[in-house]
């Protein structure tokens, strides 16, 4: 099919005008919420206005971000005041640079801003994953695209005005050009994670178990410039004081922002049965169910490497959901990367090449963990202590691992 038929056209269209209604209500329903300041766009916003006024070099002194940020909230006339009076700027120095343009707005015309330029990453870098989606009809692909923009992390990413939407966007764009043999390239994107530095581990343990130097090299060079604009902005003493944060940050629990029981990842999970009662406990077996979802990560990426073959994008999704499960921090919104293997696993599957009963379970694992799993983990949280969406990622992600192993004694014998 070549095109929408006139009959899939109407569907997909009362799809869209559902979905844009929806996002309508929704935003219109937490205007309140956003005009309140109550968004984690408020720290990237404080940071920009430190910028503005030139104290950068004091960065990530906490009283000077209180006084920053208070100042803020007056100008909004918002009653909110958070815990322990500061959502803290907690990121690398180098992030600056995406919001110290939206310094000199108005702070509800700077969220709208991030906002739609969150849309547009989150829309390209879907686009650039659906458009080609060999073996799949052109409604699929469309609806596929709408199922996308349905998923709930996304929305949160946007209420929120956080920086996932970029994140997801670098994956993607890595991720072509490894398919593209463009490693260099694929190396730089991945520096630019550093962001959120603490989903790189499992990337950069491939990549070097499978001798990729010339993207370890575009990712150390990506690095070494994004080192350089952080000591241009804020100077060895705000470098200094940014590794300090980070040191006391590691001891944070239900602290300024900090909530590890309620992530998406193992840490949530073993905090939320544990940490309580036996904290030494949680955190031993965090490091240590880590370490085996680590250990499998690396099993299924024996073999040769070859991005042309099509289980290259289920290594890959693996990849993507073990660097979400093992991150040490890992909120909601950035949950929203899911949205990369999610669609990888949808175009493998589609591209009819192993046997159908393997595709329908990859294809059902996905939906299934995407949208009633995790609706479902806010509803059971009120009264059980499990994450069950992070038991899904987990089974989705032995469901990959299983897939990819049993198609590997082929791999061995050609390596």
């Amino acid at each position: 099919m070549s095109a929408l038929s006139s009959e899939s056209r109407r569907p997909a269209l009362t799809a869209v005008i559902v979905l844009f209604v929806a996002y309508a209500s929704l935003f219109w329903a937490m205007q309140g919420f956003v005009k309140a300041g109550r968004s984690d766009f408020i720290i990237y916003y404080t940071a920009a206005q430190m910028a503005k006024s030139h104290v950068l070099n004091r960065l990530y002194d906490l009283n000077l971000q209180i006084e920053f940020q208070d100042r803020i909230m007056s100008d909004l006339q918002s009653p909110v005041r958070f815990t322990h009076d500061l959502l803290p700027y907690n990121h690398p120095p180098f992030q600056i640079l995406w919001f110290m343009p939206l310094a000199r707005l108005p702070y509800l015309s700077a969220f709208s801003i991030w906002v739609l330029w969150s849309v547009l990453c989150f829309a390209l870098g879907i686009l650039l994953l659906t458009r080609s989606a060999e073996g799949l009809q052109n409604a699929n692909v469309h609806w596929l695209y709408l199922l996308s923009f349905l998923y709930l992390p996304l929305l949160g990413t946007l209420l929120q005005g956080q920086d996932s939407a970029m994140l997801f966007l670098f994956w993607v764009l890595a991720y072509r050009s490894l398919k593209r043999s463009r490693e260099g390239w694929a190396g730089f994107w991945l520096s630019l994670l550093l962001q959120k530095f603490q989903i790189l581990l499992p990337v950069v343990l491939v990549l070097s178990a499978k001798k990729r130097w010339k993207a370890m090299g575009g990712f150390l060079g990506g690095s070494l410039v994004l080192l350089l604009i952080s000591f241009a902005l804020v100077g060895a003493s705000g470098l200094e004081s940014y590794i300090g944060l980070l040191k006391e940050m590691s001891g944070w629990v239900g602290h300024k922002g900090i909530y590890p029981s309620q992530m998406h990842n193992l840490r949530g999970q073993i905090y939320l049965l544990w940490y309580d009662e036996h904290p030494l406990f949680a955190n031993i077996l965090t490091i240590g169910a880590s370490l085996v979802l680590l250990a499998v990560l690396l099993r299924c990426w024996n073999g040769r490497w070859d991005p042309g073959r099509p289980d290259f994008d289920l290594r890959f999704s693996l990849l993507v959901i073990t660097s979400l499960l093992v991150s040490p921090h890992l909120n909601f919104h950035d949950v929203s990367l899911m949205l990369l293997p999610g669609l990888l696993i949808w175009r493998f599957a589609g591209q009819q090449r192993h046997g159908a009963k393997v595709n329908r379970w990859l294809a059902c694992a996905v939906l299934i963990v995407t949208f009633p799993v995790l609706v479902a983990s806010f509803i059971m949280s009120l009264s059980l202590k499990i994450n069950l969406h992070v038991l899904g990622l987990l089974c989705l992600a032995g469901t990959v691992a299983w897939t990819i192993i049993r198609s590997q004694p082929i791999d061995s014998v050609q390596a």
